[in-house]
């Protein structure tokens, strides 16, 4: 009897524990992070950062490398929760063969041998890459969709006209005083045919007698601002009035400035404006969601949106991204 009453004890003791449902890693509004899924996510990026040769994680003082990687990859599946959910009421998708060049792209970084090792240290396989570097580059999708909703063209050409030096190729000649004085009388009595004689002459610029003040093109970013703002406001053949910089007063005399045209650059400031304007969205979002982290890894910590211990005090804020483990790209979706 005694035999047969712990057997029924054992039974009832293992069907409640089958009835039971394990607390998950985290919540985030109505969708679940479970452990079995954090437990898969926890090879796939410990996978990046092995072919990265950077950390999964950062260990806190008295934390384990398991516990920092395993922290460290839920922060990065509540990211990708909130740009998964977005994608879904977009209607957002990476296609296959964006995924697959990807995947080619980084073996052609790492190698295809490595890549496959690496998977196989892991666990994972080639199917398992693939889901994984599609979840990445959706991550990107939602960025880029972002930056083109949020990012006007007027505030792209506020930039370009923000940073025109940038844009600009100046050629350019001067003549350095030490007062201001001498920079005016300079400047009543220079003309384009005697500037280079003048600098000869009264120059205190090293190296004048080669180069009669001539500075040759350069970007006028490369300039003290005084002097490329002083310079880019002249028409070719003008003279400046006297200009103060750290090295002394200049007569400037242009010779002919180049501006990049608008339409040239209009990407460049979009992708450098889009990190920024996606964070904006991205704080927002997170923000707004109710997300509930397992005790037993921390806490979401809203200003660094990083899950942390409930000890730590951290308050720096990184970007987010779910491929913040190091220089591995796996490159962008395919446009059309």
């Amino acid at each position: 009897m005694l035999v047969a009453g712990l057997g029924a004890l054992v039974m009832l003791l293992t069907a409640c524990n089958e009835g039971r449902l394990e607390p998950p890693a985290a919540k985030i509004d109505d969708a679940a992070i479970t452990e079995n899924r954090l437990d898969a996510a926890i090879r796939e990026f410990r996978f990046l950062s092995a072919l990265n040769q950077t950390p999964c994680g950062q260990p806190i003082e008295g934390e384990s490398q398991a516990a920092a990687c395993a922290r460290f990859t839920l922060s990065n599946l509540i990211q990708e929760e909130l740009i998964a959910s977005y994608a879904r009421e977009q209607q957002l998708e990476v296609g296959a063969q964006a995924i697959t060049a990807a995947i080619a792209e980084i073996e052609g970084q790492i190698g295809a041998d490595a890549v496959a090792d690496q998977l196989a240290a892991e666990g994972l396989t080639p199917e398992d890459l693939q889901a994984f570097v599609g979840r990445l580059l959706l991550f990107q999708e939602v960025q880029r969709v972002i930056s083109d909703e949020e990012i006007t063209d007027a505030t792209i050409r506020r930039s370009y006209e923000e940073r025109s030096l940038e844009f600009t190729q100046l050629h350019a000649k001067h003549i350095l005083v030490e007062t201001q004085q001498e920079a005016l009388d300079i400047a009543r009595q220079a003309t384009p045919n005697s500037f280079e004689d003048l600098a000869r002459e009264f120059s205190i610029e090293p190296n004048v007698g080669q180069s009669g003040g001539d500075l040759g093109e350069q970007q006028a970013a490369s300039f003290d601002p005084a002097f490329a703002n002083a310079a880019a406001a002249l028409e070719p053949g003008e003279i400046s009035e006297p200009v103060q910089t750290e090295f002394g007063w200049h007569v400037v005399l242009l010779v002919s400035a180049d501006r990049v045209p608008f339409g040239q650059v209009r990407d460049q400031l979009l992708q450098e404006l889009a990190p920024t304007v996606f964070a904006e969205w991205f704080d927002a979002r997170l923000l707004d969601a109710d997300i509930d982290v397992n005790p037993r890894y921390g806490r979401m910590n809203p200003q660094t949106q990083l899950v942390e211990p409930i000890r730590t005090t951290s308050t720096s804020s990184p970007t987010p991204s779910p491929a913040s483990t190091g220089p591995v790209d796996v490159g962008a979706p395919p446009q059309g």
